[in-house]
This record gives C-alpha cells, structure tokens and sequence, in this order.
C-alpha cells in the first residue's frame, strides 16, 4: 500500500509542474500582430505576410474564421492562405496589380480585432515618348553602331495617371540619359521636356517621382528615388536652329558671319556671354554681341559646323548648340593699311589701323612680319607701326595681337602681297663698304637708330664714323634676322674698331678690342658672340677717330640681302 501511495503522489506532482501558471490570467483577443506593416512590390510581384491574435498580455491565441480584404483590388489583391483549426498563425498573399504605381492597405480580421498592412504597388518604369522639335529637313547623326537618327529631337517623359513629377525649384524630377543630364527645356507635375546633349541611345531614367496616395484610404505621398525605362530611347542632341549668315564687311569677302538666334531664343552678352565657335575650342573674334545677334570673324579659313555657347531657351540656359549644316567663312584681312614708299629693303614700312583697328603695345605688343620673318622695329603706337623688312621678297604681311572693338585677334594678314625689292642705290649703300667712305654719326648721348644691309658673297662689312672730341664711350646694340646661330640663321657681328696704325681702310688684330688679342680696350667686348641681339659696349676711349664695324661673319645658308638695326650712343 505504501508503495502505491508514493507512485499517486508522483503523478499528482508531475501534473502540477505542467499546468500553465498564467492560464488564470488569460484573456480575450486584443490586437493582432502582423509580420510587417508595409510593403513595396513591383507591379505583378507577391508577397507572403502573416498574421497572429494576442491577448492583453501578449499570449498569443488561436484563430477562428480569418478575413483578408484588400481597400482596393486594382492595386493589390489578397490571396489567404488555409488555416488550421486551432492555430496560431494564418497567413495571405499580397499581389501589386497596379503597373502606373499606386498605394492601398489590406486589411487583417479574426476574432473580433484587426489590423492593415500598407501596400505600394510599383510601377515598372515611366512612358517618355519621343516628338520632334525639327521643322523642314533635319541633319543626320550617326551613333555607334551605325544607327542614324534625326538631328534636333527632343525626348518628352510622361507621368501616367496616379504618378507625378517632383517640380521643387533647384531640385526636383530630373531626366538622366545614361550618365548624362540633358537639357531640361520644362517640367511640370505630368511632363518633363528635355534636349539631348549628344546623340544617345538607351534607357530613360527619372528621379524623384511621386506616386500619389488616396487621402480617402488614408494613404500618403511616396517619393521613389528614380524610375527608368524598360526600353530603349534613341535621341540626338539639340541644334541650333537660329541662322548663321555670310557677309562681306571691311575685313575682306565672307570674312563675317552673323548669327541671328531663333524665336524665343536670345544670346547672353552680359554674364556668361553667348560666344560663337568654329574649330576646336578656340572662340571666333567677335565684333557684335547683343541679344539678338552676333557677328563674328576669323582669322583662318573654315568649313564646317558652328557651335553657340550660353544660349538661353525661354529661362532655360544651354551650354551650347550647334548648327545641323556646315558653314563657310574666309580668314579675315588685315582692315588697315601697309605702304613702303619706293619698296626698297631699307624703305621704312608704315601699317596703320586706319580706326578700324590697333595695335597692342603692352606686354605682347603686336608684331609684323614681312617676307615670313619679324621685321625690325622703328616704332610701335596703337594707330600705327613702323618697321624695316629683315629680306626682299613679295608676300602678304602679317601682324600679331590687331584689336578690333574689344576682341584681340592673334594674327591678320594683307589681303595683297608687299614687294620689298634688293637694296639699291640707297643712302649709305654700298657707300659705308670702306671706312674712308663711311658715313659720320653725332656723337650723341641718347640712342639714335639706324638700318643698313649686308649681302652674302658681295657685300659683308659696313662701317659708320664716330669722332670723340672729349673722351667718351661707345655703346651699340645690333638686331639682324633669325636667332644669329644655325641654317638659315645668319650670325652678324658688331665692333668698336680704331685704325690704329692709320692704314687706310685697314683694320689688323690690334685695332679690335683686347679680348680679341689686340690692345684695344673695352669694357664688354661681346659684339661676336653668335647671339641675337649683339651688344658692344666700351670703356671710356680717348679723343680720336672710331668706326663701328658691321660684319657678315656667317650667312649660314643665306644667299639674298638682309637689313639690320644698329642703334648707338655716346655717353662719358
């Protein structure tokens, strides 16, 4: 008896430690819990979602007769899935069936609580549909891959019914054609119209869409980051459609084009100005700007396609555009005028603006050249430059850094060649071949400038006068043709000589400067140096009679006549 007393007891215990401590404080359903509360899908995708019955305490209980219910079954419908008598747990699947993107709720029911999940139905991209901005005959581009397209087409995206653009100022909706933002010509909340920078083929992209919610349903807005397109767009970029005129002017015959913008379109001339390009990246020179139209010139030939920059389109500002067909326009003429009275190699050469243009004289001053080489400079002002050529020969002329209105243009050329003849008969030529002939210079304390010109084979020394009265020196600075070393670069040289053993029109080692072995003796004695320009430049001398030698040391290939400056002075 004992014994079955003890196993009761057992029993009786093991029954107590498995018996629910809180069963006592059970109560009715309270709330039901779902597995999330919200979810986006793509247009046709599913999702599985459950749904559990608690009580106060959060103890879940079972499920009796569950009820799914979609607020709208064109946006997402509700599928239940079976439930078990006595269970815990029910679930359903959710479908977005709406492919222009909308939002509604699916409602959860059992045992008199319930609860919603808030479902997004996505679309699966945004419609743009391409239109023509083109009248008449539009130019061709070609992609990659041989696809030809229309110039000039624009893209217009499209939100359908329930989505719209984001028009927020400085941000907002923008379309992407691949790594490219193009032109936005306008937006709205159901458009947005745009011009392609480039030719461009492939899938459209809009960021920041809305999808509308329903305020009845209790539903909000939802912003997407970005939509794109699930076919392929093709598009090229925008032209200029204004129109680009040839004309004659005063820098010769279709020398000017001007640009003329088209309606409802107008240059920038003020910030960011509005400026006309022919090849490369080089700006054309412009003579007018305003608003509505610039005329431009160039200082080479071109054919081909121009590009206007900071064009604005209505408020729209473009970058630039560029025209569907090529254009022509001939290099500009130098405006002014060049004369060199008899034409010979010495004559000095006049170019004037003649107020059509001048002449820059600060740090890149405006240099002419005459025969392909820089002539020697007499004397540079805005209005006008003198100049002796450096070689005879028939060219046109050619001057550097010509302003004309506000614009510096690097280089204009004559329209009609100059004739620079041999020297001839001049004043001075061949007349200072001796130093018994040679002309006498003042003795002057300022620089005085003078040309001559020396001729391989026939005509390679010259010399010029000085008498000291008191004991003075001599400086003489020499510019001559090319660099004064290397083919084609004759090397002329510069001397302060005194015959002085008095041999008639015959200079020894000893009459040159002691550094040159002879006894006479300078301060620099550098006048040979194979440079350009050459420099002498002496000690004090004593009272006596000097000449200042010209030398054609080397012609190094140059067989015709060349012209150099000389400019002296003497000073204690």
């Amino acid at each position: 008896m004992k014994r079955s007393v003890v196993a009761v007891l057992m029993v009786a215990g093991l029954s107590a430690c498995f018996d629910d401590p809180t069963s006592s404080l059970r109560s009715g359903p309270a709330a039901v819990v779902l597995d999330r509360s919200a979810v986006l899908l793509i247009n046709g995708d599913s999702v599985r979602i459950e749904a559990r019955i608690t009580d106060a305490q959060g103890n879940p209980l079972p499920i009796s007769s569950p009820s799914w219910t979609s607020d709208d079954p064109t946006i997402a419908s509700v599928t239940p899935a079976e439930t078990q008598a006595g269970a815990v747990v029910t679930a359903a699947y959710i479908k977005a069936l709406n492919g222009l993107g909308a939002v509604t709720f699916v409602r959860f029911s059992s045992r008199g609580v319930s609860d919603s999940v808030r479902v997004t139905s996505l679309p699966l991209s945004v419609f743009p549909t391409g239109t023509s901005a083109v009248t008449g005959t539009a130019a061709a581009d070609t992609l990659a891959g041989g696809t030809v397209i229309n110039a000039g087409d624009t893209l217009v995206v499209t939100a359908p019914n329930l989505q719209r653009f984001d028009v927020t100022a400085g941000a907002g909706s923008v379309v992407h054609l691949g790594a490219q933002v193009p032109y936005q010509v306008s937006r709205t909340a159901t458009t947005i119209k745009v011009v392609s920078r480039g030719p461009y083929r492939g899938p459209v992209t809009v960021t920041n869409v809305i999808i509308s919610g329903n305020p009845a349903q209790g539903t909000a807005d939802l912003t997407l980051d970005s939509l794109t397109t699930p076919d392929t767009v093709t598009v090229a970029r925008g032209r200029f459609r204004g129109t680009v005129t040839q004309r004659n002017g005063a820098f010769g015959v279709n020398t000017e084009l001007k640009v003329t913008p088209a309606a409802g379109t107008k240059f920038r001339d003020a910030t960011s100005p509005s400026n006309v390009f022919l090849a490369g990246t080089a700006a054309a020179i412009i003579l007018v700007r305003t608003p509505d139209s610039i005329v431009v010139i160039s200082s080479a030939n071109y054919t081909g396609t121009v590009r206007i920059s900071n064009i604005d389109v209505g408020t729209v500002r473009f970058d630039s555009l560029r025209t569907a067909g090529a254009t022509t326009i001939n290099a500009s003429n130098f405006p002014g005028t060049v004369t060199n009275g008899t034409g010979n190699l010495l004559e000095t050469i006049v170019v004037r603006g003649n107020g059509l243009a001048t002449f820059a004289t600060g740090t890149a001053p405006s240099v002419v050249t005459v025969n392909g080489l820089p002539a020697l400079l007499v004397q540079r002002t805005a209005d006008s430059i003198k100049v002796v050529a450096a070689a005879p020969g028939t060219a046109a002329v050619s001057i550097t850094n010509v302003i004309v209105g506000t614009s510096t243009i690097p280089a204009l050329a004559t329209s009609a060649a100059l004739v620079v003849n041999a020297t001839t008969g001049e004043a001075d030529e061949p007349g200072n071949d001796l130093p018994s002939t040679s002309p006498t210079l003042a003795a002057t304390g300022t620089f005085q400038t003078l040309h001559g010109a020396v001729t391989p084979g026939t005509d390679v020394d010259d010399f010029f006068k000085i008498v000291l009265a008191t004991p003075l020196r001599i400086d003489a600075v020499g510019r001559f043709r090319g660099t004064g070393a290397g083919a084609g670069n004759p090397d002329i040289d510069f001397f302060v000589v005194r015959d002085l053993d008095a041999d008639d029109n015959v200079f020894d080692a000893a009459d040159f400067c002691d550094e040159f072995g002879g006894t006479f003796a300078e301060a620099d004695c550098k006048g040979a140096t194979g440079a350009q320009p050459e420099f002498e430049i002496t000690q004090v001398l004593p009272v006596g009679t000097y000449f200042i030698y010209v030398n054609l040391f080397a012609a190094n290939g140059v067989t015709v006549p060349m012209s150099y400056q000389m400019q002296y002075r003497v000073i204690p």
